[in-house]
């Protein structure tokens, strides 16, 4: 096989000199390895997505608790996860500094410990925000049906706010939204359409063993699911602030 940087020293650059030429040029001429290393981020998604729905699953039967999701609720739940890796992920535009990452070695696992570990501390704090939301629910005398219509809106929320989040693994969701990405929209709309729908209509309401809930109930389990990825945007701002230091200081 050709030694890609073969060409790169034949018109008089190195290896890291390309790189940064094409970093230079912008996403859409990344080529396609830079892609590869770029779509690792999307697996920090789909390792978290499942943490939720995994624990959501067992600790009704840990507590003693009305169970929380039935077929009808995972298959929703498929039906937002499906596109986002997909569709959504794979119209992303990748970071402009996707080419001056250390390549993976050879004999590196594809989901490396960095991957794991981010991808189980996010699953389990959007974990611990839908139990809370849920326990606390029918501690209150809410009854099964509007804890589980609280859980699994709030499990919804939490799922949107992983896809936008791990959109980038440096940049802030707010700097994240400025990329252009119709096919991330359209996950993003049906979903929010979806959840209302389920949420509203008696018949579907009562597919999902919902309660009705208040806008109210409603605002909450979006702060609850707002509030579980606080401390990703903030490692996220960490890091890079920290690059940014060690970059002025060579």
């Amino acid at each position: 096989m050709t030694d890609p940087r073969a060409g790169a020293d034949a018109r008089g650059l190195t290896a890291n000199e390309a790189a940064e030429r094409l970093a230079a040029d912008g996403p859409n001429e990344l080529p396609a390895a830079a892609r590869g290393c770029a779509s690792q981020d999307s697996m920090c998604y789909l390792l978290a997505v499942h943490v939720p729905i995994a624990g959501m699953s067992l600790l009704p039967l840990v507590f003693g608790w009305p169970l929380v999701l039935f077929p009808a609720h995972i298959v929703f739940l498929e039906f937002v996860i499906n596109p986002a890796c997909s569709i959504a992920f794979e119209a992303e535009e990748a970071d402009s500094d996707v080419m001056r990452r250390p390549p993976r070695a050879a004999g590196q696992a594809l989901f490396g410990g960095w991957i794991v570990g981010s991808s189980l501390v996010q699953g389990c704090s959007m974990l611990a925000a839908v139990a809370a939301v849920f326990g606390i629910t029918l501690a209150n005398g809410g009854g099964e049906g509007a804890a589980r219509a609280m859980a699994f809106t709030t499990i919804v929320f939490g799922n949107l706010g992983l896809i936008v989040a791990n959109r980038s693994r440096t940049q802030l969701i707010v700097q994240t939204l400025r990329r252009p990405n119709s096919a991330l929209w359209w996950v993003i709309g049906s979903t929010l359409a979806g959840v209302m729908l389920v949420l509203y209509v008696p018949d579907l309401r009562s597919l999902f063993r919902f309660a009705p809930l208040h806008r109210t109930d409603v605002l909450v389990c979006a702060i609850a699911a707002a509030a579980a990825m606080v401390w990703f945007e903030l490692s996220k701002l960490y890091s890079s602030t920290r690059l940014r230091r060690a970059s002025r200081q060579r």
